[in-house]
């Protein structure tokens, strides 16, 4: 449930930021949550130009990339966007399950 609104931004995203948005997001929910869960998964979802760029691949089941290009992508999120990942990670805080792979997202999204 989204608790908090924000004023829409741009913000720089790394690959590992925009992949950490993927992961904690729930599969499921009701159908305002998916529909807007699927317009913000287009939005830092990696695109076919990415993936060849970044030079992405599979192995043993995780994603990998060439970590010596810029990676860092310009993205416009919503209110409703940040309020989405905000409160996951804010509860993923509460709960002690944040992950250090999201702490980068957690900063950039709940503390600024």
């Amino acid at each position: 449930m989204i608790t908090h609104l924000h004023k829409g931004k741009k913000m720089e995203l790394t690959v590992m930021e925009r992949m950490g948005i993927l992961q904690i997001l729930s599969p499921e929910g009701d159908l305002i949550y998916l529909r807007a869960k699927r317009e913000l998964v287009g939005k830092v979802g990696l695109t076919a130009d990415e993936i060849l760029e970044f030079k992405v691949v599979e192995v043993n089941e995780r994603m990998r990339w060439d970590m010596t290009v810029p990676q860092e992508k310009e993205i416009d999120l919503s209110n409703g966007e940040i309020a989405m990942v905000s409160d996951v990670l804010k509860k993923h805080v509460e709960d002690k399950k944040l992950h250090e792979n999201h702490l980068s997202l957690y900063e950039k999204l709940v503390e600024n």
